[in-house]
């Protein structure tokens, strides 16, 4: 889980880990945020680091010292691939057996392939392009940030919106988070806040 005090509110949002100390999780997660943390367990977080940030696409990489987890490998996939959504939404009540923080996976199929057009997360005039799922899937607040996880565990997506089509959400591929980590920069202002 993602956190952090910024737009007069705490911010939280998932994420998951794509390397060695780097965490992926939606620009809108941690935009105005000063001091993000990501919450390892019930008693552990760690200060992160935005060092990656393109609102354009909606993607935020994040260095976490200390962290020390195993990276979820990135793939592509398929139309009518399945498998679960891993976020921390914050209408699903924890269940303290399965996991303290709250963690419950959502299952998504993929519907389309589609490049997405839109705002940024800014809202600032122009349209904004990225390689997207669309996918019969329900995701709540919360879950911004949450990989989409293959049956294969391979992680081809990370989740950005829901639909006003019921059990309908956006994911961002897999191929937009390499390519920030290809080559990590700032693209907009880390102080202001998404809009929405």
């Amino acid at each position: 889980e993602i956190a952090g005090e910024g737009c007069r509110r705490l911010q939280l949002g998932s994420g998951f880990v794509v390397g060695d100390e780097i965490v992926a999780t939606n620009a809108h997660v941690v935009a105005g945020v000063d001091n993000p943390f990501v919450r390892i367990d019930s008693e552990r977080e760690l200060p992160a680091e935005v060092i990656g940030f393109d609102p354009g696409v909606d993607i935020a990489l994040l260095r976490v010292v200390g962290l020390n987890r195993v990276p979820l490998p990135l793939g592509d996939a398929e139309v009518d691939d399945e498998g679960a959504i891993l976020g921390f939404g914050t209408d699903k009540a924890p269940n303290e057996m399965l996991d303290p923080l709250g963690l419950d996976p959502d299952p998504f199929r993929i519907n389309r392939l589609i490049t997405a057009k839109g705002e940024n997360i800014y809202r600032d005039s122009g349209e904004f392009r990225r390689a997207a799922y669309l996918l019969a899937a329900a995701i709540e607040s919360g879950d911004s940030g949450g990989p989409l996880v293959r049956n294969d565990g391979t992680a081809v997506g990370i989740v950005f919106a829901s639909s006003r089509r019921p059990h309908t959400a956006y994911a961002v591929r897999s191929s937009e988070i390499q390519r920030l980590l290809d080559e990590p920069e700032i693209l907009g202002d880390l102080s202001r806040c998404a809009e929405g």
